[in-house]
């Protein structure tokens, strides 16, 4: 046995244990839990199945599709989780992270440090801004996203156009009751 990564892992795969690894892997074990089950890398035991000519499973391959992609990132944007969306669609966190980059789908985590990369007093200033000319020319004039101008004011509890036109409202339906 010889270290690796903080574990130990076997360096030699004998006859018997081929034996064992493979008839576990042909009743359905990935390549990942023969090496937690007999402590053997994962390209250990896939070059000994190479070496012996013993027949590989193709990987996995998701077709999704771009829809499929967006319903992802919605649940996952609601869920801000990886591990939940990945568990409630089935699907591995590196085939959601890897299909999320090739739609240019950020995750919570990019987003919230596009965010917090505003100085609070940049922040104050694109509201100033955007109190007097709304979120699109804010958007052009900043040169950022109209979320990312939202999650920002939000974060800091800046009035957003939903607030205002919540209060808005509010105040109207005051008016309406008092006349």
């Amino acid at each position: 046995m010889s270290k690796y990564s903080g574990g130990s892992v076997a360096t030699k795969i004998t006859s018997d244990i081929l034996t064992r690894l493979y008839n576990d892997y042909d009743e359905g074990a990935s390549l990942r839990d023969l090496s937690a089950k007999y402590g053997f890398s994962i390209s250990s035991i896939y070059e000994a199945f190479q070496r012996n000519n013993l027949a590989i499973r193709p990987r996995k391959t998701h077709d999704l599709s771009h829809f499929d992609v967006l319903r992802m990132h919605a649940f996952y944007k609601h869920s801000q989780s990886l591990k939940k969306t990945s568990e409630h669609f089935n699907i591995r966190i590196s085939v959601i992270r890897s299909q999320f980059s090739k739609y240019k789908l950020p995750s919570i985590r990019q987003h919230n440090r596009r965010v917090m990369a505003f100085s609070d007093k940049k922040i104050e200033k694109m509201h100033r801004y955007y109190m007097s000319n709304g979120y699109k020319a804010t958007s052009d004039r900043f040169k950022t996203s109209l979320g990312t101008l939202h999650a920002a004011f939000k974060l800091r509890g800046l009035e957003t156009a939903r607030s205002r036109s919540t209060a808005t409202q509010n105040y109207a339906e005051l008016d309406a009751e008092n006349n």
